[in-house]
């Protein structure tokens, strides 16, 4: 029989959106379905048992919720009411109609208003969500019934998944699946978390309807065979542990026994709640589960103690006995229960047993423990099986905290011994078995273990007659009366004579002096600070393992004096005949400087670096093959300022003393000294000469276009100024065996070092410099002679490349038989690829290697192998630079000791996966340049500007088109190299790249004069001054030439040591990078043991606390969360006053202010990408409207500065 049939939606807003009729809609929807709106209602039998059915339908319009929904929804509430009838509404809905408006909205109020009404009467209302059932839908009446059941997949929630995706995840798919739970917006899920009670299949659907209809309907009879079988029963001895484990009988069995028939509703696998048929009618039946020998099984969740609640209030509502079986240790004390409020659970659950109106009969039939149990035992009468117990604890739990103050720190062993015996005493101590609390009155009757299930039937038959003459406002009285006056304690009227009393029966002990902890210093805060910091941040979860030193077991004899011993004992003339008269091949060892440069990004730390020297030393090599160890100079002086919160004078000092016997070697850029730009002689002259004095022995000089001028005085500082070795390069490219090489010919190489001999004969040595490691076997014989021939073989030659071909092996060997005294080469970890060839294997193809050496140096390697395995995990990723030789290299023609700085770049540019672009476009920019020697600074000038074409996707043509680069603001150091900021290239410039670069006429061109100017000098003593103020604790004399090559950079360093800590170097390189591991144990302040104790769980803003102890002092640091303001990047238009960033980066300093008068070509700001920097100049006469501040991150095309 259909209800109320005759009830239609209306199109009362006369609803339309450009073609979308709301009358056509309903008229289509009403002749498809039949219906005159969205749901019907109909008298519906499940067996014997009618319901009022409203079932809403998916083809009328999504089953969205409209006026005529909503009224039918309170009509059938109030037919219900009157013929005492269930009410089920089975919906399928997308949500709220909209063609109806705000009054379709509010149907959501009203409908939840008429089943709270229904709620006041003594019948029971049923939801069944289908798929979907979204919107205002689910979020109203379906959540407003006793019971809700799902149908198995259904998908449900608010809001729609496409309107989650495209407010939260700004429409992306990738983002959205990749962040919602498993099964999101499904009924299962739902019901996982305790908002659905029952998941069925639509063949089950009907049978559990009637199930749950029939159990409902069968009310409570009182028997007139009531037998009360309670009598006293004796004490028996037992112990707790035997109403534990899975040999004592589950709360399952038991409601197997007792239940005829039943319906579980979902379970959080602790709990069960169920509605069944005892023999005297319909109860609610609730239990502890146990689902294994787990100790946690049976421990409830706030998932379960919600849902009892639930039920509670339903049984009380309709007047049916509630039961329930306890055993339980207590409640789930898990970090998810506790997030999820597991005390607000066990709160509500104790309300609702205490407000209900129903009779409440709880058994304990094993553990009761704690309030996870009482939560569930709030009965009108309580009882207990004989053997069992109830405690406020479990003993384990009170031994572990009243064992401490029991036994001294000298008995932790007996304490450990006695646990077990000392569970047995506290619980006997407690009183917590079933006969103590049945003494107590805390359970009201003990059932005996024999004949359990009868005894149980009984029992609860008894008490259901006996209380059935209560009413349900009499019933809550009585409970509330029963647990009111379970309490024992004493009323004092003399408090005063009490407190005497006390006092009396307790012995004050002797007051030790307490041991005062000394303060620990602001530096030592500062750096575990920095520690924990790092620890928090580490999100890629990088190892933190220690490295071990490793020992040696051969002895090796030496040899020769080592050419150190040579430099102290004789001077640096000594040096160069004991090598030119050597019989065999020399090493450089360069894993302390070029290798990691050239792999790592020059970022090994000089803790590692100076261990790695002290485990050389010790080898036995310095007294056999090895010339030097080149570990200074070049990028390390950048870097250790830059990165790793180092100053480099202190690594040298370190390294000098660590490797007494063998020569310190570093590379020096000729006038570029460490840096990237012109200096000014003084301040070379003076680097040269404090180098020297804190233990620098062999200087590599070169200029990146092989310019003698360029390189003058720091060859002349160095023989004329310390008595030191001095090298000078001739820096390698081009194909010289090739016939198209019109360059850089053997005749070119001869000439240089005719030159080189000409203006220093008394130089030390010459260097080959072949920094992309394009010399060949093939060229070895004939560029050595040439060299020889030149310098008339008074000057020996060193020989540097590197293996990115993997070649190089073959061509140390052949320049070796050509006459070459000493080859870099680097330990095997450290070597091949972009780095040098490897020591071991060169040595050992070229007959140099006893077998104790052998050995020593596999031994040396293992140190590098972990060291390089440290700092792989962030510098030699899955997507690094080389993971093998490479073919192309002939002709891309980058520096070894450039790609891996270069890949960096390119992934902090956000141009990672286009590296191999990138070494085809710096081809492209090498010939654009008119293939120069690219060595750094030249080198860099070539990366610079193969990034910034790449980044903006300019090619040949177009860079060299001046009309098409009419207002692009080229990379810094372009315009520098096309000014001879760092020399002239003997090739030239390309002029039509000069003509497009600074936009000249050509008349311009013509006239225009380079800016080889020297550098005007830097008044040193005034700097010292003025560094001694700032770095007071430091070495004032070099710390001025620090601050006079790297004034930002070293300025950035002062500032991070203040912020840091000073002792930021003493830290191993795992924790500098990583952090610490919760355990961890590490060294600072020489003798001090730092451990990290614990991370606690972060607070609510997001701060994280952590634990560290210091020498057995606690120390608790907090690491703020960071806060990250997103700014929006506005981008910059097609009008002629827009200024637009052309890279990925920040800027790093600002010239001109908002509102300031500007003129045409003035510095506007300077944007820095990576090492990359570009200034960005008026375009035009006017007033600066808008421009960005410093630190501001840019991206291609944003606008960084507007002017009117």
């Amino acid at each position: 029989m259909e209800l109320f049939e005759n009830i239609s939606s209306l199109d009362f807003l006369h609803f339309s959106f450009k073609s979308i009729n709301y009358q056509t809609q309903l008229a289509e929807a009403q002749v498809k379905t039949k219906q005159l709106c969205g749901c019907s209602a109909h008298l519906k039998s499940f067996g014997a048992h009618k319901v009022v059915y409203v079932k809403f339908n998916f083809q009328f319009m999504g089953g969205s919720l409209g006026c005529a929904e909503g009224e039918k929804i309170h009509r059938c509430v109030d037919y219900c009411i009157q013929h005492k009838l269930p009410l089920i509404i089975d919906a399928q809905s997308g949500g709220v109609r909209m063609q109806e408006g705000v009054l379709a909205l509010m149907q959501m109020s009203s409908t939840v208003t008429s089943l709270d009404q229904f709620k006041k009467h003594q019948m029971p209302s049923i939801s069944i969500f289908r798929d979907p059932c979204f919107g205002g839908t689910s979020a109203s009446f379906m959540y407003q019934t006793d019971i809700q059941i799902g149908i198995k997949g259904a998908r449900m929630g608010f809001a729609g998944p496409q309107v989650i995706q495209n407010t939260i995840f700004d429409g992306d798919q990738n983002k959205f699946d990749s962040s919602v739970p498993a099964g999101f917006q499904t009924i299962d899920r739902q019901a996982e978390q305790g908002f659905c009670d029952l998941v069925v299949t639509e063949e089950e659907l009907d049978s559990k309807l009637e199930l749950l209809l029939s159990i409902l309907a069968n009310k409570f009879i009182p028997s007139s065979h009531d037998i009360d079988s309670q009598k006293l029963l004796q004490k028996e001895e037992f112990s707790y542990k035997e109403c534990r484990g899975p040999l004592h009988t589950s709360p399952s069995t038991y409601v197997d026994q007792l239940v005829l028939k039943k319906l579980d509703f979902q379970s959080d696998g602790a709990i069960q709640v169920s509605l069944g048929n005892i023999e005297s009618g319909n109860a609610l039946i609730i239990n502890s589960v146990h689902n294994s020998s787990s100790a946690l099984s049976g421990l409830g969740t706030p998932i379960g103690y919600r849902q009892v609640a639930k039920f509670v209030r339903l049984a009380s509502r309709l007047n049916i006995t509630i039961i329930s079986i306890v055993d339980t240790a207590g409640a789930l004390p898990s970090p998810e229960a506790e997030d999820k409020s597991q005390a607000q659970a066990i709160s509500d659950c104790l309300a609702a047993f205490s407000q209900s109106k129903a009779l409440i009969i709880s058994i304990i039939t094993g553990e009761g423990g704690s309030g996870g149990a009482l939560a569930l035992a709030g009965g009108n009468v309580v009882a207990c099986l004989q053997k069992s117990f109830y405690n406020v604890i479990s003993p384990e739990g009170g031994v572990s905290i009243l064992q401490h103050s029991a036994y001294s720190a000298s008995e932790k062993d007996k304490m450990k011994s006695d646990f077990s015996v000392n569970c047995e005493i506290l619980a006997n101590a407690q009183k917590c078995y079933s006969y103590d609390i049945h003494q107590l009155g805390i359970v009201d009757a003990l059932i005996p273990t024999d004949n359990v299930y009868s005894e149980l039937k009984k029992f609860i038959i008894h008490q259901q007659n006996v209380y059935s003459q209560f009413s349900g406002e009499e019933l809550v009285q009585k409970r509330q009366a029963r647990f009111r006056n379970l309490s024992k304690f004493a009323e004092i009227q003399d408090i005063k004579a009490e407190f005497v009393s006390a006092m009396n029966h307790i012995s004050v002990p002797s007051q030790k002096a307490k041991k005062v902890q000394p303060a620990i210093d602001s530096e030592t805060t500062k750096l575990v600070q920095f520690i924990a910091e790092k620890t928090i941040n580490n999100t890629k979860k990088l190892s933190t393992k220690e490295i071990i030193i490793p020992q040696f077991t051969q002895q090796v004899e030496p040899q020769y004096p080592t050419p150190k011993q040579v430099l102290l004992s004789k001077g640096p003339k000594a040096v160069q005949e004991f090598i030119k008269n050597s019989k065999h091949v020399y090493i450089t060892d360069t894993s302390f400087r070029d290798a990691h440069q050239s792999l790592a990004a020059t970022r090994h730390r000089k803790l590692e670096l100076v261990t790695a020297a002290h485990v050389l030393e010790k080898s036995g090599m310095p007294y056999q093959n090895l010339f030097s160890a080149e570990c200074w100079g070049g990028a390390t002086f950048d870097t250790a300022l830059r990165f790793l919160q180092e100053d480099p004078w202190a690594r040298l000092k370190k390294m000098s003393s660590a490797i007494p016997n063998t020569l310190t070697q570093m590379l020096l850029r000729g006038a570029n000294a460490v840096g990237y730009t012109r200096y000014p002689d003084n301040v070379i002259k003076n680097f040269i000469i404090e180098a020297a004095k804190n233990g620098m022995d062999v200087f590599r000089v070169f200029d990146a276009f092989n310019d003698l001028d360029q390189m003058a005085l720091c060859v002349d500082t160095v023989l004329n100024e310390t008595q030191k070795l001095v090298e000078v390069c001739i820096c390698f490219t081009g194909e010289l065996m090739s016939e198209n090489e019109t360059v850089y010919t053997l005749n070119y190489y001869k000439n240089l070092a005719s030159n080189i001999y000409k203006r220093w004969p008394n130089a030390h040595f010459i260097c080959i410099k072949d920094m992309a490691g394009l010399v060949t076997p093939q060229m070895a014989e004939p560029l050595i002679t040439a060299i020889q021939e030149a310098t008339e073989n008074q000057i020996p030659i060193h020989f540097h490349t590197h293996d990115t071909s993997g070649g190089q092996i073959a061509t140390c060997m052949a320049m070796a038989r050509a006459g070459v005294k000493i080859i870099d080469c680097a330990s095997a970890s450290m070597s091949g690829l972009t780095s040098q060839p490897c020591m071991q294997t060169f040595l050992k193809f070229m007959d140099q290697l006893s077998p104790e050496l052998e050995k020593n140096l596999q031994t040396y390697d293992s140190y590098w192998l972990q060291v390089r395995q440290l700092y792989a995990q962030t510098f030699e990723t899955d997507i690094s630079t080389v993971r093998a030789p490479c073919a192309d290299i002939y002709t891309s023609q980058i520096p070894g000791g450039q790609i891996s700085n270069l890949h960096q770049q390119c992934i902090q540019m956000g141009l990672g996966d286009r590296f191999d672009e990138l070494k085809r476009m710096y081809a492209t920019v090498n010939q654009l340049f008119g293939n120069v020697i690219k060595v750094t600074p030249s080198s860099k000038v070539v990366g610079d500007l193969a990034l910034f074409m790449l980044q903006n996707n300019y090619t040949y043509e177009q860079v060299t088109d001046q009309i098409q680069m009419r207002g692009v603001n080229f990379p810094e150091s372009t315009r520098d190299f096309l000014q001879g900021g760092i020399g002239v290239p003997h090739v030239g410039f390309n002029q039509k790249l000069v003509k497009a670069v600074f936009q000249l006429t050509d008349e311009e061109l013509n006239n225009r004069k380079l800016s080889q100017a020297v550098a005007q000098p830097i008044d040193l003593q005034q700097l010292q001054i003025q560094v001694q103020k700032q770095r007071p604790y430091g070495n004032s004399v070099l710390d001025s030439l620090s601050a006079a090559l790297y004034p930002k950079v070293f300025s950035d360093f002062v500032a991070l040591e203040a912020k840091n800590s000073r002792l930021v170097p003493q830290l191993p390189a795992a924790v500098f990078m990583n952090g610490m591991t919760i355990g961890q144990s590490i060294k600072i302040n020489t003798n001090q043991t730092l451990k990290l104790m614990r991370i606690k769980n972060p607070e609510i803003n997001g701060d994280r606390p952590l634990v560290f102890e210091l020498d057995g002092q606690m120390m608790n640091i907090v690491v703020k969360r960071k806060i990250e303001v997103k700014k929006e990047i506005k981008m910059a238009t097609s009008n002629p006053g827009d200024h637009a960033s052309l890279v990925l980066g920040v800027i790093e300093t600002t010239a001109a202010q908002k509102n300031e008068i500007v003129k045409k070509g003035q510095l506007l700001l300077k944007i820095s990408s990576a090492k990359l920097e570009v200034k960005v100049t008026a375009k035009k006469d006017g007033i600066v409207k808008d421009i960005l501040k410093e630190g501001d991150k840019v991206v291609p095309g944003a606008l960084v500065a507007q002017i009117e």
